[in-house]
C-alpha cells in the first residue's frame, strides 16, 4: 500500500469513527457553548434588571417597579400576587443555573470534574435546568397578562434566553458525549 492510500484510509477511519478529526473542533464546540452561555445569561440579568416588560406610552412596567410618566413605584413584596413572586422566583433560579453553567464551561479545562461528577455533565444540567426556569416563569407571565400588543424589550429578551440555554445545554451535552468517548 502506498502512503497516499494509507493516508486515505486513516483518514476515512477517523471520519467514521465519530470522534472529532482534529481537536480544534472540540475547542470550538466549547467556545460556541461558551458563547451562547455568556449571551443568555446576559440576555437573562437585561431582563431581570430592567423594567421594560410591559410598555405603553409613558408608563412601562418591570419585575420590581413600574412608571408612569418619570414617576417610578416599587412593586416590593407585599403589593404583589403570588404569581408575580414566582416568576422572580423562576428568573433567579435561572440566574443562578446560567451562572453555574458558564462558571463550568469557564473552568471545564482546568478542573475536568468535581467529585465524580464530570464538569461537563453539570454545565449541560445546568444550562438546561436554567432554560427549564425562564420558560416557567416567561409562560407565567405571559399567561397571567394575556394576549396584548405591549410587551416591551424586557420580555423579549427573557423570552430569547430560554432558546439560547437550550442551545447551550444542547452544545454542551455535546461537549460532554466527546469528552466521554475520548477519555
Amino acid at each position: 500500500m502506498d502512503s497516499q492510500s494509507q493516508l486515505k484510509s486513516s483518514i476515512l477511519d477517523l471520519l467514521t469513527s465519530g470522534r472529532p478529526v482534529h481537536p480544534i473542533e472540540m475547542s470550538a464546540l466549547h467556545i460556541g457553548a461558551g458563547v451562547c452561555s455568556c449571551i443568555s445569561l446576559l440576555c437573562l440579568l437585561l431582563a431581570l434588571g430592567s423594567d421594560y416588560w410591559i410598555a405603553d406610552s409613558g408608563l412601562h412596567i418591570g419585575l420590581w417597579k413600574y412608571c408612569e410618566h418619570e414617576l417610578c413605584n416599587s412593586l416590593g413584596v407585599e403589593g404583589v400576587s403570588a404569581s408575580f413572586h414566582a416568576i422572580r422566583t423562576f428568573m433567579f433560579l435561572g440566574m443562578i443555573s446560567g451562572a453555574v453553567s458558564l462558571g463550568g464551561l469557564c473552568t471545564m479545562n482546568r478542573q475536568p470534574s468535581l467529585g465524580n461528577i464530570s464538569m461537563s455533565q453539570i454545565t449541560y444540567i445546568a444550562s438546561f435546568t436554567a432554560g427549564l426556569c425562564v420558560m416557567i416563569a416567561m409562560s407565567i407571565f405571559s399567561g397571567g397578562i394575556g394576549s396584548t400588543k405591549l410587551y416591551g424589550w424586557s420580555f423579549g429578551l427573557g423570552w430569547a434566553s430560554f432558546p439560547l440555554y437550550l442551545l447551550t445545554g444542547g452544545l454542551t451535552y455535546k461537549l460532554h458525549k466527546n469528552r466521554a468517548s475520548t477519555a
